[in-house]
């Protein structure tokens, strides 16, 4: 945001968006909603492969690149204006995370396939009010050792978890039902922090590489080749050494080996046969790693927050956001449309859950491709377009921004606020 005088009046005009951001919020919330159309309508296994876990991941790169620029809007020095958090951006961080764990815990109500990840995606603007207030070189060590050291800690963590008798649900998360008694809150704790689909302990790598790389598009020093680089090297070491793990061990053997005891035809099927059949959920978990082989620390599948996913997965929403930033610079009017979805990332987020329970109430069993796109994509992108023209924020974001901004208290003036106009 800049400042114009108007008499002896300071008026503030808002910066430009940085559209390339929008456009990745869209893909990552489309590359989810692709995921999520699997479960209804089979599709091919390289777009499955490509927005499985990855976009989720994309996601929450995003939700810690927001973190910063939410800082700077409340920003009153210079050094604010890098990213760092004052008392009016913590509280305002604060309240928005709050408002996403309501819904993070509601949406799992009326959710019928998708599994929501904005409980997590809250916890991680909560965590991000004292890291914002460190260094970025220390914010970016903290990322790379978390990157190794997170997903150590919770394979220790659940490998030594005391037992109590009461079953653990992999791949779940909290819901408003998780707390109407002691013993569903305690799980819904566990899921949420440690081993539910979106784990905080193993997505904080993701907050803190946003924050990074967010300091980094603020002061001007990202650049398209230097995020291209960067995420090159992270995805050749994240993916690379996890397909050099599944091909020089026995890592897929022992994955695949328990779905010969589901049908007995299959009792002395090849390890290839298998992986046709199964090859999905092989290549897949729960959001965490098995607990039964080391080695899966290793193996990026997805969910798992292994090692290798962290890092593969930092990597890829590196090279998402230089392909984007490029884009943007030689064919900006092709992003448009998607860059208005991305505006509105929570309300598209939000929809598209609504959308998907509507679509099983009424859709008979039946479903077409076609429509699915039409519905979910084609559609929000018409509405998006027309919706700002004449707002400035989308539904969801014009609420939560209102609420936040409130509860904030008088945004603090700034340096140029305070110097008179001349003359």
């Amino acid at each position: 945001m800049t400042t114009t005088t108007s008499g002896a009046h300071p008026v503030r005009t808002p910066r430009p968006r940085i559209d390339y951001l929008d456009a990745a919020r869209a893909l990552a919330i489309i590359g989810m909603l692709l995921a999520h159309i699997a479960a209804f309508i089979p599709l091919p296994d390289f777009v499955l492969n490509l927005v499985s876990g990855r976009s989720a991941i994309v996601f929450a790169v995003l939700a810690g690149v927001s973190t910063t620029l939410i800082a700077r809007s409340g920003a009153v020095t210079e050094h604010e204006r890098l990213g760092y958090t004052n008392a009016y951006s913590s509280r305002n961080l604060f309240v928005r995370g709050i408002i996403l764990f309501v819904l993070g815990i509601t949406l799992p109500l009326i959710s019928v396939g998708p599994i929501i990840i904005l409980a997590t995606y809250s916890v991680l603007y909560l965590l991000a009010i004292p890291v914002l207030r460190l260094r970025t070189r220390y914010v970016a060590g903290l990322t790379a050792v978390t990157a190794f050291v997170a997903p150590v800690l919770s394979f220790w963590i659940r490998s030594t978890w005391p037992n109590t008798g009461d079953e653990i649900v992999i791949g779940g998360v909290p819901s408003i039902a998780s707390f109407t008694s002691l013993e569903g809150t305690g799980q819904a704790i566990r899921q949420l922090l440690v081993d539910g689909m979106y784990p905080v302990l193993t997505w904080i790598p993701f907050l803190l590489a946003g924050i990074v790389i967010g300091r980094l598009i603020i002061s001007g020093t990202f650049t398209a080749r230097l995020s291209a680089t960067a995420g090159l090297i992270l995805a050749i070491v994240g993916y690379g050494t996890s397909w050099v793990l599944t091909n020089v061990t026995d890592v897929i053997s022992g994955r695949v080996a328990p779905y010969r005891e589901f049908d007995p035809a299959l009792a002395h099927a090849s390890d290839d046969k298998l992986l046709d059949i199964y090859g999905a959920i092989v290549y897949a978990d729960f959001g965490v790693t098995n607990t039964n082989d080391p080695k899966s620390l290793l193996f990026a599948s997805h969910h798992s927050g292994s090692i290798t996913e962290i890092i593969g997965g930092i990597g890829f929403a590196l090279l998402l956001l230089a392909g984007l930033s490029l884009l943007e610079r030689v064919a900006a009017p092709v992003l448009a449309p998607v860059n208005n979805l991305g505006r509105m990332a929570l309300t598209y987020y939000v929809a598209h859950i609504v959308g998907f329970l509507a679509v099983v109430l009424i859709g008979g069993g039946e479903y077409s491709l076609w429509i699915f796109l039409v519905v979910f994509i084609v559609i929000p992108m018409i509405f998006a377009a027309v919706w700002f023209r004449f707002f400035r924020r989308g539904p969801l974001e014009a609420v939560m921004y209102s609420a936040a901004r409130r509860a904030s208290g008088p945004r603090p003036a700034r340096q140029e606020d305070k110097v008179p106009a001349k003359a």
